[in-house]
């Protein structure tokens, strides 16, 4: 399958600024960064040329998308795409606001034109807050998991797939049946051991989830109540669950339970980065790995940045990007930490485990 993480170096090279723009250009700049524009990147740096005027936002909620957190964000090529959300202050009527202040909404920008476009899409995913979402290819999108709200009394265990290129209904992969191999058949012991291993997750939200070839992996989470670490696989082809590994049997080394951290696939192993619990949130001084082959987890110790000596703050709730022309390359990006929202990007070469700030 195509990365998606490649989309996002389109993103940076269509809209990354020359540095030996002249003067004027950089004036015009200036000038126009008011709500007609879009942000820009370049190397380490974010420049904002698109802001949204809230009054419009409001007064055309069909123009713009609302003010909201818990939302989850992925882009291909051309198109930045945005599920869901909460805003426990929203602002007028809206029949896409649900009563219980989730946005059950998806967003569409387009990076050329500067317009956001609110699609009209059949069967929405109803737990709206902390899914993920992931766009396979360029055009699928799947969306997992979630919470409605009050958060963390119903959450969801279904998968919605969207063909972004038609944009009309997603598809419900319930994935009931335990993974039963390659061919669909085993024999009587391996069914028993299949069925003793696998099983559908229970609907969590806050977890990690990564795509690579036909499988689909989620890992960790909350029930709201409790924590989880569990790592669960869904064959793409076959819509089967198996379950890899189990929290409830912790051993030396194991990842603690937790959930809003993130995760990336790199050579057979999954890399998870950060996260918390209600009470506490995760050092980033030692990344956790699971191999998807021996399903076994691993601890690696990072080097921190050469200059300051020093490695990222704790946190949960922080974005997090693979490089798609080097995948052993990610970037972190702000999250929450001891009660602080955090504005820093860091970098993590995952084959030398050094941090760059």
């Amino acid at each position: 399958m195509s990365n998606p993480y490649k989309r996002l170096k389109l993103l940076y090279s269509s809209w990354r600024m020359n540095n030996d723009s002249n003067s004027s250009e950089q004036n015009d700049i200036k000038s126009n960064s008011t709500s007609e524009d879009v942000y820009k990147f370049q190397p380490f740096k974010l420049c904002l040329e698109y802001k949204t005027d809230i009054k419009k936002a409001v007064k055309y909620p069909n123009n713009f998308p609302m003010p909201r957190s818990g939302h989850r964000i992925v882009c291909n090529s051309r198109y930045i795409i945005s599920y869901g959300g909460y805003n426990p202050r929203s602002v007028g009527s809206n029949n896409r606001v649900q009563s219980n202040e989730l946005y059950k909404e998806i967003w569409k920008f387009d990076c050329v034109h500067k317009k956001w476009r609110l699609l009209d899409v059949a069967n929405t995913p109803p737990y709206a807050a902390s899914n993920c979402c992931t766009l396979i290819g360029n055009n699928i999108l799947t969306i997992f998991g979630g919470t409605s709200f009050p958060f963390g009394e119903e959450s969801g265990n279904d998968l919605y797939v969207l063909d972004m290129t038609e944009e009309e209904k997603f598809t419900i992969v319930t994935g009931d049946q335990a993974e039963r191999g390659a061919e669909g058949e085993a024999g009587e012991e391996e069914a028993a051991a299949q069925e003793e291993r696998g099983s559908k997750p229970p609907g969590r939200y806050g977890q990690a989830v990564v795509v690579n070839e036909n499988y689909l992996y989620s890992i960790g989470g909350t029930t709201g109540f409790v924590y989880s670490m569990d790592v669960h696989r869904l064959c793409l082809t076959t819509h089967r669950w198996s379950t890899l590994y189990n929290s409830d049997l912790f051993g030396p080394g194991d990842p603690e339970p937790r959930y809003r951290h993130e995760a990336v696939y790199f050579q057979g192993h999954i890399y998870v980065l950060g996260g918390g619990t209600e009470a506490r949130v995760f050092s980033l001084e030692d990344i956790h790995s699971f191999d998807t082959s021996s399903r076994v987890w691993a601890t690696s110790h990072t080097s921190p940045d050469p200059l300051s000596l020093s490695y990222p703050a704790p946190r949960k709730c922080h974005g997090l990007v693979q490089a798609a022309s080097t995948p052993s390359t990610l970037f972190i990006l702000g999250g929450v930490g001891g009660g602080d929202v955090l504005d820093d990007v860091w970098r993590l070469d995952l084959l030398r485990l050094q941090w760059t700030r």
